[in-house]
């Protein structure tokens, strides 16, 4: 299925995905949790650069609202925004040859970016390295 989808492009169901982000109350409360939102965030951006390309994939859907949630609530650190950088670009090296990969990596990448650069600049040091 997921091999079929990757030649057509990013499945709609991934661009329904990019464009409806919302973390459900049960996650806002987990982000919310010093105890959980590191490991959460984490184990998140660590999947994005995991060998399965299924895995990236389903990740990279998670990351928007995650870090959304994290910015809404101020506890978004520069440790984290930069983490979270490094982290797609890792992907993309991982992951980039596959079409369905590609896309919603470069259009998360984006919008991390959007999202990012005005409160942490630091990050374009990690996309000029």
């Amino acid at each position: 299925d997921f091999e079929e989808l990757a030649m057509d492009g990013p499945p709609l169901l991934a661009r329904t995905a990019l464009t409806n982000e919302e973390v459900s109350e049960l996650g806002v409360l987990l982000m919310r949790d010093k105890r959980t939102c590191q490991p959460i965030v984490l184990t998140v951006l660590g999947a994005l650069a995991w060998i399965d390309s299924l895995t990236c994939f389903k990740a990279t859907v998670l990351v928007g609202p995650i870090i959304k949630q994290l910015m809404t609530d101020g506890s978004l650190t520069a440790e984290f925004a930069v983490h979270t950088i490094r982290s797609i670009l890792q992907a993309l090296m991982m992951h980039g040859q596959h079409e369905a990969n590609q896309g919603v990596l470069i259009a998360c990448g984006a919008q991390m970016y959007d999202i990012l650069r005005p409160k942490f600049p630091e990050i374009l040091n990690v996309i000029q390295q």
